[in-house]
């Protein structure tokens, strides 16, 4: 098992909210799951975890511009307070772009990757990636480790340029290129219908009001009840079944 997940796709299509309900259904048979993000445009603590208070030790960025220890690491966890198989790590909302100017080194991630795996932290460590692959050590990274990448895109022409645009770019660099495809907070009037005609989708997510609702109040994204919410809870366990089963 002890593999690398990656979550990636344009911006706007809701990586992080797939990020975190996919996180949460690979916990389903008591694995552990950590949830990594190293987003400087957005950092993720506040998202995952809006209730924690944060403080400097907290954060990844921290961490990842200094060898990792065992010591340090173990301030940058961030446990779900209603899952304890599922952990977060990522930047504060009081960092940006300018509190790290480089990116991170690969040795670094590695070195961090390889720590959660072989101490038992993580059965999984999911990459919630930024869309950029070019600017982020970590989202290069994770592309070309993952065991699986869920490729996120937007139900419109935004999310259907960025994939033509980028994938060239995986192609080319070495990164793993064999996704699971998937457009995300599908409305009815969506042009869904056309995209699959024309591209290889493989999962539909709709749109569903109480999934974000869960997202954004740092709930747990599980036991949605109304008929969105029922295609959605479906359409992410097809995807951790596939995940599961490559990774099997």
């Amino acid at each position: 098992m002890k593999d690398i997940i990656a979550v990636w796709g344009n911006a706007g299509a809701g990586k992080s909210l797939v990020s975190c309900a996919l996180a949460n259904a690979l916990t389903a048979k008591g694995n552990n799951v950590i949830v990594i993000s190293t987003d400087k445009l957005t950092p993720m603590f506040p998202v995952y975890l809006p209730f924690t208070e944060e403080k400097p030790e907290y954060s990844l960025g921290r961490l990842l511009s200094a060898p990792v220890t065992e010591d340090r690491l173990r301030y940058t966890i961030h446990i779900h307070p209603h899952n304890a198989h599922l952990g977060y790590m990522s930047l504060l909302s009081t960092e940006n772009g300018l509190s790290y100017q480089t990116s991170w080194k690969t040795d670094t991630i590695h070195q961090l990757v390889q720590l959660l795996l072989t101490r038992d932290y993580a059965d999984y460590v999911l990459f919630d990636c930024t869309s950029d692959v070019l600017s982020d050590n970590a989202t290069l990274y994770a592309l070309k480790n993952a065991k699986q990448v869920v490729r996120v895109l937007s139900p419109d022409t935004s999310g259907i340029t960025f994939s033509k645009v980028q994938m060239p770019i995986l192609q080319n660099g070495g990164m793993n290129a064999n996704h699971i495809v998937v457009l995300n907070n599908v409305f009815e009037y969506s042009p869904s219908a056309q995209i699959q005609k024309d591209y290889v989708i493989e999962h539909i997510l709709p749109h569903c009001r109480d999934a974000y609702s869960k997202y954004i109040g740092g709930q747990l994204i599980k036991g949605l009840s109304d008929v969105d919410g029922v295609r959605f809870t479906e359409t992410i366990q097809k995807i951790y079944q596939q995940v599961v089963t490559i990774d099997e």
